[in-house]
Protein backbone atom coordinates (compact mmCIF):
# COMPACT_ATOMS: atom_id res chain seq x y z
CA UNK A 1 0.00 0.00 0.00
CA UNK A 2 1.38 3.47 -0.99
CA UNK A 3 0.32 7.10 0.31
CA UNK A 4 -2.49 5.78 3.06
CA UNK A 5 -4.27 4.35 0.12
CA UNK A 6 -6.95 1.36 1.24
CA UNK A 7 -5.62 -2.02 0.75
CA UNK A 8 -6.60 -4.03 -2.09
CA UNK A 9 -7.13 -7.75 -3.37
CA UNK A 10 -8.38 -9.66 -6.11
CA UNK A 11 -12.25 -8.32 -5.10
CA UNK A 12 -11.53 -4.86 -4.54
CA UNK A 13 -11.51 -2.82 -1.39
CA UNK A 14 -11.52 -4.15 1.76
CA UNK A 15 -12.85 -2.17 4.58
CA UNK A 16 -11.85 -5.56 7.34
CA UNK A 17 -7.87 -4.12 6.63
CA UNK A 18 -6.57 -1.06 8.52
CA UNK A 19 -5.08 1.86 6.54
CA UNK A 20 -1.53 2.47 6.67
CA UNK A 21 0.02 5.97 6.97
CA UNK A 22 1.99 7.64 4.56
CA UNK A 23 5.16 6.92 5.53
CA UNK A 24 6.31 10.36 4.32
CA UNK A 25 4.87 13.13 6.33
CA UNK A 26 6.27 16.44 6.08
CA UNK A 27 6.08 19.01 8.46
CA UNK A 28 7.74 22.45 9.08
CA UNK A 29 9.90 21.70 12.02
CA UNK A 30 12.12 24.87 11.34
CA UNK A 31 11.13 28.18 11.74
CA UNK A 32 12.88 31.73 10.83
CA UNK A 33 12.18 35.43 11.95
CA UNK A 34 13.16 38.70 10.09
CA UNK A 35 14.19 42.07 12.23
CA UNK A 36 14.62 45.18 9.26
CA UNK A 37 16.09 47.12 12.14
CA UNK A 38 13.85 49.78 12.99
CA UNK A 39 13.71 51.61 16.43
CA UNK A 40 10.28 53.01 17.73
CA UNK A 41 8.73 55.92 16.32
CA UNK A 42 5.39 57.65 17.33
CA UNK A 43 3.50 59.84 14.76
CA UNK A 44 3.82 57.16 12.35
CA UNK A 45 0.47 56.67 9.61
CA UNK A 46 -1.46 58.65 7.87
CA UNK A 47 -1.63 62.30 8.94
CA UNK A 48 2.10 61.22 10.91
CA UNK A 49 5.23 62.87 10.28
CA UNK A 50 6.59 61.96 6.34
CA UNK A 51 9.20 59.65 6.02
CA UNK A 52 11.90 62.12 4.39
CA UNK A 53 10.45 64.71 7.18
CA UNK A 54 11.55 62.55 9.98
CA UNK A 55 15.40 62.28 11.61
CA UNK A 56 16.29 61.42 14.32
CA UNK A 57 19.15 61.65 16.66
CA UNK A 58 22.17 58.71 16.97
CA UNK A 59 21.14 58.06 20.77
CA UNK A 60 17.66 56.71 19.30
CA UNK A 61 18.80 54.94 16.24
CA UNK A 62 21.18 53.17 18.76
CA UNK A 63 18.39 51.57 20.26
CA UNK A 64 17.74 49.32 17.49
CA UNK A 65 20.81 47.49 18.31
CA UNK A 66 19.65 46.58 22.45
CA UNK A 67 16.07 45.66 20.50
CA UNK A 68 17.13 43.51 17.62
CA UNK A 69 19.75 41.21 20.76
CA UNK A 70 16.28 41.27 22.71
CA UNK A 71 14.04 39.83 19.68
CA UNK A 72 17.07 37.24 19.18
CA UNK A 73 16.96 35.95 22.63
CA UNK A 74 13.38 35.37 22.59
CA UNK A 75 13.90 33.55 18.67
CA UNK A 76 16.08 31.77 20.56
CA UNK A 77 14.47 30.57 23.71
CA UNK A 78 11.37 29.35 21.60
CA UNK A 79 13.36 27.27 19.19
CA UNK A 80 13.45 29.63 16.25
CA UNK A 81 16.49 28.33 14.04
CA UNK A 82 17.27 31.82 12.14
CA UNK A 83 16.70 35.48 12.12
CA UNK A 84 17.21 37.48 9.33
CA UNK A 85 18.15 41.38 9.30
CA UNK A 86 18.14 44.25 6.77
CA UNK A 87 20.95 45.99 6.76
CA UNK A 88 20.63 49.83 5.47
CA UNK A 89 23.55 51.95 7.14
CA UNK A 90 21.55 54.40 9.59
CA UNK A 91 19.14 55.76 7.73
CA UNK A 92 17.84 58.42 9.64
CA UNK A 93 14.14 58.19 9.89
CA UNK A 94 14.37 55.12 11.77
CA UNK A 95 13.68 52.59 9.51
CA UNK A 96 16.52 49.64 8.50
CA UNK A 97 19.15 51.08 10.84
CA UNK A 98 21.52 48.34 11.33
CA UNK A 99 24.95 48.38 9.63
CA UNK A 100 26.38 45.74 7.81
CA UNK A 101 27.14 42.87 10.76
Amino acid sequence: MANGTFPVDSNGPSDKMAIEEPQNTHIITKFDSLYAGHVDMTDVGYGGTAVNDRSFDNEHLMTAYSKAEAIAKTLDENGFDTMWMAEHHFQPEGYECIPNL
